[in-house]
């Protein structure tokens, strides 16, 4: 048990001598390489395109 503490107090005095400790709560969460939303937001894309091209069109 000594040699326990030994170490613990030598962490204590080193390794986290100065630290952040934050907790919070993920509300999204993106990533390249997740399908859905990705094939979501290229649905949007294409919608949003086809649209702006009809109004194009009504323009002249």
């Amino acid at each position: 048990m000594a040699k326990f503490r030994n170490v613990q107090s030598k962490g204590s005095e080193y390794i986290f001598k100065d630290y952040n400790l934050r907790i919070a709560q993920v509300v999204r969460d993106y990533g390249m390489f997740d399908s859905k939303k990705r094939q979501q937001i290229v649905n949007i894309i294409i919608n949003r395109r086809a649209v702006d091209d009809n109004n194009e069109s009504d323009i002249v």
